[in-house]
């Protein structure tokens, strides 16, 4: 049930949550008890406790409701007595929830050119219904201006926050300065992945069932190629080269050189379909540096991608506009955009199933020390030379892409886990996660997998570790090493 908590203009505030913004400027987790009193006296008569229009009726009413707090000892004597001396702050009538937010609105207007509506209609009034969430907004544009001054005064940011089962974005960000109108970077900047092209292609990998598995042993050695008549020999981030790795690790540690090889095994086609089944709709030319993140996306278009793999392999084009109605009401667009299944759920459950593990263990693992259990699924991106920070990662509903970089194209010094990572990590911090919950399908079963050979074997071996696999491909097992 939402409470109503007023009116600003003719929209009603509906909600605590929007309540907080609405009076004090700022999220619920930062209020204070007289603050808190306050919205709990005005829900028994938004009108009549109006705390703009009636002041002295909403405080005698906020101190009611501080002394029941104290009575029932939810505050001692000292928080309220402080509680209940304060006098009311109030922020102008809707600060925030009248911001112009020009990032968002800028996709809004790219998205309305899209539908192609009547000129004249265009012109006569129309009310456009969006997905807006004025506190995500609000909130990631405060992450994006607070932590970008720390790590380096010439970076810029681009960020989205997605509901991915109905691909609505909820807020977008298109440049560290809030309320700026300008080069929107989370539509207009392609710039290069990194790693964040790892989990397609490691998803399509999967979805090539009795060839891979969780457990398939790559191989993480020196490996030099020819391109473009010079060689190219890649590296790991730290250098380092561990022989045989499972799949599983190595999407989770984020190692280059066994991805360069699947996907060598894979072959680019199979690369590029991956990149199409997922929701890119613009084709991209790939060698095998784009199987490293060689390859130019925006934001927006990595959300995409993103939202695909977050919702279990159901693709849905992304949006800001829900509805547009003429001057009289009347709906002439109602958002209906179909769902439809790129990857089986069983094929995507393996892969968020390691990039749960990068979250816990991996690139990603600093999210560990704040939510210990598992609460994300995500990826870290770093693009050569340092120039972009990535990250985009998502819990049980919201996804979140950040970027992070220098539109003169200079080093950053950040990797996507110094950098990105944690405008995400804060994002959530102040904005609150849901556990990310991902129950097994049916076409799915634990194996054991030899950590020698990377095969299936029987419950009995040692050296062997349990992971997710699909039913069909445990058929046979091999002997114990």
């Amino acid at each position: 049930m939402k409470f109503t908590f007023g009116q600003n203009h003719a929209t009603a505030v509906h909600g605590f949550g929007l309540a907080s913004r609405f009076y004090f400027g700022k999220p619920l987790t930062e209020l204070a008890p007289e603050q808190f009193a306050l919205l709990i006296g005005v829900v028994k008569g938004p009108g009549y406790h109006d705390p703009r229009r009636f002041p002295e009726r909403a405080q005698r009413r906020r101190d009611l409701v501080l002394r029941l707090m104290f009575e029932q000892h939810l505050l001692d004597r000292s928080a309220f007595e402080q509680a209940i001396n304060q006098p009311m702050k109030l922020v102008p009538r809707g600060q925030y929830l009248n911001a112009s937010f020009p990032a968002y609105m800028d996709a809004v207007k790219r998205e309305l050119r899209q539908l192609a509506l009547d000129p004249k209609l265009m012109h006569s009034g129309i009310k456009v219904f969006t997905y807006l969430d004025p506190m995500a907004q609000t909130q990631a544009e405060r992450t994006v201006s607070q932590l970008l001054p720390e790590m380096n005064k010439e970076l810029e940011a681009a960020m989205l926050v997605v509901d991915y089962q109905e691909a609505a974005i909820q807020a977008l960000v298109g440049g560290k300065t809030a309320g700026y109108a300008g080069f929107n970077r989370a539509l207009q900047a392609r710039r290069p992945i990194g790693s964040l092209i790892k989990p397609p292609i490691y998803l399509e990998a999967l979805a090539q069932r009795g060839r891979f598995t969780l457990g398939t042993l790559l191989d993480d050695s020196p490996i030099s190629l020819r391109n473009n008549n010079q060689d190219w020999q890649p590296q790991n981030f730290d250098k380092q080269f561990r022989g045989p790795v499972s799949l599983m690790r190595a999407l989770a540690d984020s190692r280059n050189l066994p991805t360069v090889r699947l996907g060598l095994q894979l072959g680019m086609p199979k690369v590029q379909d991956a990149l199409r089944r997922l929701g890119l709709e613009r084709r991209v030319n790939l060698f095998p540096a784009a199987l490293l993140g060689a390859v130019d996306l925006s934001p927006y278009e990595v959300t995409q991608l993103y939202q695909t793999i977050a919702n279990n392999g159901v693709h849905q084009q992304l949006a800001t506009v829900q509805a547009v109605t003429d001057q009289h009401g009347a709906v002439v667009y109602q958002r209906a955009s179909p769902k439809t299944l790129r990857y089986p759920a069983a094929d995507v459950y393996l892969l968020q199933y390691a990039m749960i593990e990068s979250t816990l263990t991996g690139t990603a693992q600093s999210l560990a020390r704040t939510w210990p259990q598992p609460t994300f699924a995500g990826k870290t991106g770093t693009s050569s030379d340092y120039r972009d920070s990535w990250f985009a990662g998502f819990d049980q509903d919201t996804l979140v892409t950040v970027w992070l970089g220098r539109d003169d194209n200079k080093n950053t010094g950040l990797t996507g886990g110094t950098g990105a990572l944690r405008v995400f990590a804060d994002y959530f911090r102040q904005r609150g996660k849901h556990n990310l919950i991902r129950y097994m399908p049916e076409q799915v079963e634990w194996q054991r997998f030899s950590t020698n050979s990377g095969l299936p074997v029987p419950e009995y071996c040692p050296n062997s570790w349990l992971l997710p696999a699909h039913k069909a491909t445990m058929l046979q097992l091999s002997a114990c090493d």
